[in-house]
């Protein structure tokens, strides 16, 4: 189970972003003037923009219950 907050990620943190009908969990980085949502798997692509208005947000991952 994941656990989110109600507010934008800090650089370096995890969060879920919703594009397209797909939800990603992603490291939400900053680099200069873009934002790069880095893949938490290898065979992923990291997503690079330009303006954060062109993904939508979720919230930021403050924790994972495991059972």
């Amino acid at each position: 189970i994941l656990l989110y907050e109600n507010r934008f990620p800090s650089h370096g943190e995890y969060a879920a972003f919703f594009k397209e009908k797909r939800v990603y969990i992603r490291q939400y980085l900053e680099e200069g003037k873009q934002y790069r949502l880095r893949s938490i798997h290898d065979e992923n692509r990291d997503m690079v923009l330009n303006r954060m208005d062109q993904i939508d947000y979720i919230g930021t991952c403050i924790g994972v219950v495991r059972e």
